[in-house]
């Protein structure tokens, strides 16, 4: 009879940490979805006002960042496969489309997000901890901004 409760209290264990581990992993992907409401809570903001905004603002960038790539990335595979079906050859066009690619990813950073990573912290200085900080804060939204899948 001990036999019995010895694998009945086995497999009551072993259902137990299945289901644990399962909520785990059901919690991690509730928890992770991105904020259809707003920017995200950035860890080591206080959201102040200043903090807020410069979320906010870095949040909307990152969106607004993300689908002007994507849509250049696009426009730029369109444009590659409208040259190779002209009869260009592979390399040439792969080559151009490089160079594009670039261009089509560092061009919209520099009109649109390096101007107020600037007015944080002027071009040619070293930052203070506090601009730091800010920039940090910054830049994590900006991120969250990119993965949002709106």
């Amino acid at each position: 009879m001990s036999g019995i409760k010895e694998k009945a209290t086995l497999i009551v264990l072993t259902f137990q940490t299945t289901v644990l581990i399962l909520v785990a992993i059901f919690w991690k992907n509730v928890t992770t979805v991105s904020h259809p409401t707003g920017p995200p809570m950035i860890p080591g903001a206080n959201y102040s006002e200043q903090h807020g905004s410069l979320i906010e603002k870095g949040w909307m960038l990152g969106l607004r960042y993300r689908n002007t790539i994507l849509n250049n990335h696009a426009d730029s595979w369109t444009g590659v496969a409208a040259r190779f079906e002209g009869g260009k050859p592979w390399a040439d066009v792969k080559a151009e489309w490089s160079a594009e690619y670039r261009r089509t990813r560092d061009d919209p950073f520099d009109v649109v997000v390096q101007p107020e990573i600037d007015l944080i912290m002027p071009p040619g200085t070293e930052p203070t901890p506090h601009q730091r900080h800010n920039i940090s804060l910054f830049l994590k939204a900006f991120a969250e901004g990119l993965r949002d899948q709106r």
